[in-house]
């Protein structure tokens, strides 16, 4: 059978992925293309997708090796994703994760902010609109959170579903060029950050400010404490008051 093969790192870890068909391999390119490297030695995580679909999908069969294990294990549909490999014993408890987005404004590079939320409620849609005005990609959709409570940078791409997309045209001369996958809220589109424009931090950067979205009718803010708002809002129709209202709170917090 014949295997196309990249290496990836992540955090010093690292993973030699090998995928039966060619399209698997290229959307993990894609997904994963900061973190491609040459290696040239034995990997920490060997993995081997089968099938014709999208990695971790119900088109592919997933199997994982740690370097010293003798066997492969099949990884379970309901198993959390070993890319980037967080259960490797060297990263277990370097991190945790939060579901939301986050970024860095452009005057305060020593500061990050973050954006949780239900799905749907516009983290991604700020996200976007933050770093069309400057502000510097930390994370979507997944953030790392370190022990010491900073943000670390995680740049695979913004995943662009078509609401957001026609919240703003000025995606629209991106999405042609990236690519697109089905998802359970439609055709969600991959674009990174850095080909949007946006600067990513060098390094961690401490967690300064939470804004907890909550979808609502009508837009209003309440402080919840120093660092922390609740945004009640529509994204739909709140965007703009959105981001002037974050662009207020962490001027406010200097």
């Amino acid at each position: 059978m014949t295997r196309h093969h990249l290496d990836l790192e992540f955090w010093g870890v690292l993973v030699s992925a090998r995928c039966e068909s060619a399209a698997t391999a290229e959307h993990l390119r894609h997904y994963f293309r900061d973190y491609e490297v040459d290696a040239g030695v034995p990997a920490d995580l060997d993995i081997i997708f089968t099938g014709e679909g999208l990695p971790f999908s119900s088109e592919t069969q997933s199997f994982i090796r740690y370097a010293g294990e003798p066997g492969w294990r099949e990884i379970g549909a309901a198993e959390p994703t070993v890319l980037p490999p967080l259960g490797h014993p060297r990263l277990r408890n370097a991190f945790r994760t939060v579901h939301a987005s986050a970024a860095v404004p452009p005057q305060m590079h020593k500061k990050a902010l973050l954006l949780t939320g239900i799905s749907t409620a516009g983290k991604s849609t700020i996200l976007l609109e933050l770093l069309r005005r400057g502000w510097g990609f930390i994370a979507d959709d997944t953030v790392l959170v370190s022990e010491n409570n900073t943000l670390c940078p995680f740049t695979r791409p913004i995943g662009i579903r078509q609401a957001t997309a026609d919240r703003s045209p000025w995606l629209t001369k991106y999405l042609d060029k990236s690519p697109a996958f089905e998802t359970p809220t439609g055709i969600t589109r991959m674009v990174h950050a850095k080909d949007l424009g946006a600067w990513v931090p060098e390094s961690e950067t401490p967690w300064s400010w939470t804004v907890l979205l909550v979808p609502s009718g009508s837009f209003s803010t309440i402080q919840l404490g120093p660092s922390t708002i609740e945004m009640n809002l529509d994204i739909s129709t709140h965007l703009n008051l959105a981001v002037e209202a974050i662009t207020d709170f962490v001027g406010d917090e200097q």
